[in-house]
């Protein structure tokens, strides 16, 4: 493992990443250790730092580290299921309903709305409603720069 680590430090500017802050363990308890890898590897918003005095500080997207992370990871099987498929019976039923659209050319993502809208009728698809915290934060707190 130390050599993995000597070799991605070396391809990466000491600004991003640091010996310091390189873990390796081993697994002890799989369900834990799941749900870390899959949290770290779709994280998009990364935590204030709470231990400022400053409540009012947000979370904030950068979304060229998440191409990063996402570019590195492209290809790769993080999990797998594994086991035996449910009977019939005793699988969940859907809680939405998915609609298949063939006229998707009459759609345009119109950003004001959060939402498709359908150019000849003037309806929504979807009728998502952004949250207030994650309006502000897709307004205000992305960072798209790219080094």
């Amino acid at each position: 493992m130390e050599v993995i680590i000597q070799k991605w430090l070396s391809r990466t500017p000491r600004k991003y990443a640091t010996p310091k802050a390189q873990h390796i363990r081993k697994v002890v308890d799989k369900k834990r250790d799941l749900i870390e890898i899959v949290k770290y590897g779709s994280k998009i918003f990364t935590e204030p730092n709470r231990k400022k005095s400053d409540s009012k500080i947000s979370a904030y997207i950068y979304v060229s580290a998440l191409d990063n992370i996402l570019s590195a990871m492209d290809g790769l099987r993080i999990f797998d299921r594994f086991g035996f498929n449910l009977p019939t019976e005793l699988r969940p039923k859907p809680v939405r309903k998915t609609r298949v659209l063939f006229d998707f050319e009459k759609w345009v993502y119109y950003p004001k709305a959060t939402d498709w809208l359908n150019n000849e009728t003037g309806k929504l698809l979807s009728g998502y409603i952004l949250g207030g915290e994650l309006a502000r934060i897709l307004k205000n707190n992305l960072e798209v720069r790219i080094e």
